[in-house]
């Protein structure tokens, strides 16, 4: 037994008395709570929070309901446990279960909660509020009322309900595929888990495909290759192929490769000729399929379809025979060598001689009898006959001729055709561009009867040839002018032309003529030397003036100005073999002009209706050599030389006088402008009488220039101003009658 003291308390501290067995065996353990100086615990808080599992939760909307029980909280009957439940720090539900039923999706905090049963309608009114104030409100020594929060809170993170994924495919037999780790190989609903919360759902269907299988049969030639599917089978046999057919699942194929059967058989195996027996059969019967068809091939271009043949000249035989039940026929060979008896004579020919047009040759060099015992003689025609027979084994044929050699030995003949190949004597013909022009290249073409093969030996005269040698045609450049002759002898087949030649003629181009000016004041004149072997000469005005053909090798351009610049080429035409010459260009300027200046002298005003002498107009000329000449235009000009005008014809206001000089083809001109004026009068009024302490006002009322000049005579008086047009003021120092005269 153990007592245990509190030295002090206060009302409304809770206090936990643990007792602890370590003794290791089972213990009946009690305890008694006894005390003194309480006589009552009415009006204390038990609330107590104690402590929730703090892991953080995820769940989804669909499974709102949590389970976090309380430790250590308060157990007291009058006391009951909730749940605070805040979305982003505000208190959203408080709940008993928790559940999160109707509150969405997201991230919440769940806290527990202990509370006095009498206190309960005070739990509403945490919704709204924020979570971390009402948890500070609870923490201190004045409780909003009996309460007190767990001591840690946890995270719970709902999810959104997933909906659910179809999957159809296609699997062949026996294979399965893998839906987020789990293996499927049948059609089945999957709920797997995901970090959100919720499970995703997936309905799977699954059709199922077969493997195929196949059997082939490919028929072959024996001895050949078959492919197959891009494979080559040559042997016969059964084979098994794998393939993937269109859904990717196993495809067989059983091949069975057949060959067709084809064999060649010759009978007999080994067949002799001789005197007494000039011939053998030959027969195929034996062959697979017997039926043939055949083929039979032999010396001197021997040829048969039949199943059976008669052979009467030695050599080496082939049979072919075809089995049509392949496309293409299957076919197998087969070869027997026809010997003839030794001791009988047999010609061998060594070969048919080739001779050129009118040479001999001797047939005995060309032909001989292995047994070499054997008489030969030599015939024209076949069979041999002492008729056709020649009296010599030299020949000389003009045209390729067979002739036939005769062995005899004991009764035995043998019989060979020679023939004699006449090769027709090449010709050495060709032809030649001439005259051609050193600057082009002389085509030699050859036209003679000799091939391409041909030994072609060419002589082009110190000539640059392409390519220069065989058949050609060959392009022939020389490097001066003169004549050259290009020679040709040709081989063929040993046979040699006789040889031929021509002659090139080259020919210099025309020069280009050599062109001079004459530039004179306003023309020039461009010359050259006569071009040799030039028709005539084409002349081009680059700078588009106009001009003249002055002589055979001359050229004008007129009407030009100070310094103008003339450009021409001049081209030597020819309709010889090199054409017309490259064209030569000049360029040639005509003089410049003097610095020339012409004043003329000052004219007076004439007046119209007034004046009637002539004058002359006088020009200085200022620069130049003088050497040039003028006239003078204008209405009133009656001497165009002299420049005399005529006062009559003058008009009222400007007339216009142009001189117009010339020196060394360069034009000047000036202008003068003679002013016509009408004829002025000389009316004038005077105040009279007058006292002679008086004066009189003498007004010009007459008409005249501003320019006019005033002559007054005022008859012995003073006046003022006294000169000019007035008015004047005049006074006198005698009486007496005063006579005032006026000239303008």
């Amino acid at each position: 037994t153990e007592t245990v003291n509190i030295p002090t308390s206060t009302a409304g501290q809770v206090y936990l008395l643990l007792i602890t067995n370590f003794s290791n065996q089972p213990t009946n353990i009690s305890g008694v709570a006894t005390g003194t100086g309480v006589a009552s615990c009415d009006g204390a808080c038990l609330a107590e929070g104690g402590t929730i599992d703090t892991s953080p939760l995820t769940t989804c909307e669909d499974n709102p309901v949590l389970s976090l029980p309380p430790m250590n909280a308060s157990t007291h009957p009058d006391y009951s446990y909730t749940y605070v439940i805040a979305q982003g720090g505000t208190v959203v539900a408080v709940d008993d279960t928790p559940d999160l039923g109707g509150l969405g999706t997201g991230n919440f905090t769940v806290c527990g909660f202990s509370y006095a049963n009498d206190d309960a309608g005070n739990l509403s009114g945490f919704i709204g509020q924020s979570l971390s104030s009402l948890q500070s409100q609870f923490s201190g020594a004045s409780d909003p009322f009996c309460g007190d929060f767990s001591q840690s809170c946890v995270s719970v993170s709902v999810g959104m309900l997933l909906d659910p994924i179809f999957i159809d495919t296609i699997l062949c037999v026996g294979d399965c595929f893998d839906v987020q780790g789990q293996t499927v190989c049948t059609s089945t609903i999957l709920s797997i888990p995901t970090s959100s919360g919720c499970n995703q759902d997936y309905d799977i269907t699954i059709t199922n495909i077969d493997d195929d299988f196949t059997a082939d049969n490919v028929e072959k030639c024996s001895g050949d290759c078959i492919t197959y599917d891009g494979v080559q089978y040559c042997q016969p046999g059964n084979y098994t192929l794998m393939y993937t057919n269109f859904f990717g699942c196993d495809s067989t194929v059983y091949l069975d490769v057949v060959d067709i059967e084809t064999i060649a058989q010759i009978n007999p195996d080994d067949p002799q000729l001789d005197c007494d027996n000039p011939s053998v059969i030959l027969s195929a019967s034996g062959s697979t399929p017997s039926t043939g068809p055949f083929e039979w091939n032999g010396p001197n271009g021997f040829f048969s379809t039949d199943p059976n043949i008669v052979v009467t000249e030695p050599g080496d035989y082939s049979l072919t025979v075809f089995n049509g039940s392949a496309s293409p026929p299957c076919e197998d060979m087969a070869f027997v060598t026809v010997t003839i008896d030794p001791s009988g004579p047999e010609l061998q020919v060594t070969e048919n001689p080739i001779i050129c047009e009118g040479e001999s040759v001797n047939l005995a060099d060309y032909v001989f009898d292995i047994n070499n015992n054997s008489t030969l003689t030599y015939h024209s025609n076949t069979p041999p006959t002492p008729g056709n027979q020649l009296p010599s084994s030299t020949v000389s044929p003009t045209t390729t001729t067979t002739y036939y050699v005769l062995a005899t030995n004991n009764g035995c003949t043998d019989e060979a055709p020679i023939t004699v190949n006449i090769q027709p004597t090449p010709t050495a013909d060709f032809i030649v561009d001439s005259p051609v022009c050193i600057t082009d290249a002389a085509n030699v073409t050859y036209i003679g009867n000799a091939g391409p093969g041909a030994n072609y030996n060419w002589d082009f005269g110190g000539g640059n040839a392409d390519p220069g040698f065989g058949q050609g045609p060959h392009s022939v450049d020389y490097s001066a002018a003169g004549f050259y002759t290009v020679s040709l002898f040709v081989v063929e087949n040993g046979c040699a032309s006789d040889e031929q030649t021509m002659i090139i003629e080259v020919v210099e181009p025309l020069e280009a003529p050599i062109v001079t000016c004459t530039e004179t004041p306003g023309q020039i004149e461009f010359s050259w030397q006569t071009v040799p072997g030039a028709d005539d000469y084409d002349v081009v005005v680059v700078t588009n003036q106009s001009g003249f053909m002055s002589g055979p090798t001359s050229f004008i351009v007129d009407g030009l100005g100070s310094g103008e610049e003339v450009t021409i080429t001049v081209t030597a035409t020819s309709s010889g073999t090199c054409g017309d010459s490259d064209p030569a260009t000049i360029t040639c300027s005509t003089p410049a002009c003097p610095d020339i200046t012409l004043t003329f002298d000052p004219v007076d005003d004439v007046c119209v209706g007034g004046d009637t002498d002539l004058f002359d107009l006088n020009v200085t000329i200022t620069g130049g050599n003088n050497t040039g000449s003028g006239i003078y235009s204008g209405n009133a000009v009656v001497d165009a030389d002299a420049g005399t005008i005529d006062p009559t014809l003058i008009l009222l206001g400007d007339n216009l006088v142009t001189f117009d000089y010339q020196e060394d083809g360069c034009d000047y001109s000036e202008t003068v402008i003679i002013t016509g004026v009408n004829a002025p009068t000389a009316d004038f009024s005077a105040t009279s009488p007058i006292c002679i302490i008086s004066s009189s006002t003498i007004v010009f009322e007459g008409t005249a220039g501003a320019n006019a000049t005033y002559n007054w005579n005022f008859d012995g008086g003073a006046a003022t101003p006294g000169n000019g047009q007035g008015p004047h003021t005049v006074t006198w120092t005698s009486a007496g009658i005063k006579t005032i005269t006026l000239t303008v």
